[in-house]
């Protein structure tokens, strides 16, 4: 597979994207492209005088991409996918079971300390006599209304 780097060079007054071979380019930007993908484009930008391409060199050890196939699935591949979807569903439920287990926990720690209100509220007279540096706090001035002309 031979690896190449596409920049293009957008001419004076002309667009700064173009788009070739279902590639889109922006002036000044490197593409990367490959021989599978994009073989007869990388030969077409090599001619093109807007275009700076470097090409690599080939690598024989790379193979292509394995092409999907089409057609039924094998007996082989329904029974991989019926393990699979049965191993979702088991880690689904123990998911599920974790987070029902978190709320009971959380909803018996909201009761004990709703429940666990024993000691009265105090009072801001009572926050006021505590020790502190803070000064009391002054009561809101009432608001003043404004003389009608």
């Amino acid at each position: 597979m031979q690896k190449a780097t596409a920049t293009y060079i957008a001419p004076v007054g002309d667009n700064k994207v173009v788009e070739m071979g279902g590639v889109t380019f922006f002036d000044g930007k490197e593409v990367e492209l490959n021989s599978y993908d994009h073989g007869p484009l990388i030969s077409k930008l090599e001619g093109n005088q807007h275009f700076d391409i470097k090409v690599g060199e080939d690598d024989k050890q790379s193979k292509p991409p394995a092409a999907k196939k089409r057609g039924r699935p094998s007996a082989a591949d329904r029974e991989a996918a019926k393990i699979a979807a049965e191993e979702a569903d088991r880690a689904a439920k123990a998911a599920a079971e974790k987070a029902k287990a978190a709320k009971a926990d959380l909803d018996a720690t909201e009761k004990a300390a709703a429940g666990d209100q024993s000691t009265p509220a105090r009072s801001q007279a009572d926050l006021a006599h505590q020790t502190t540096d803070f000064p009391a706090p002054k009561p809101a001035a009432a608001p003043q209304a404004k003389p009608e002309a």
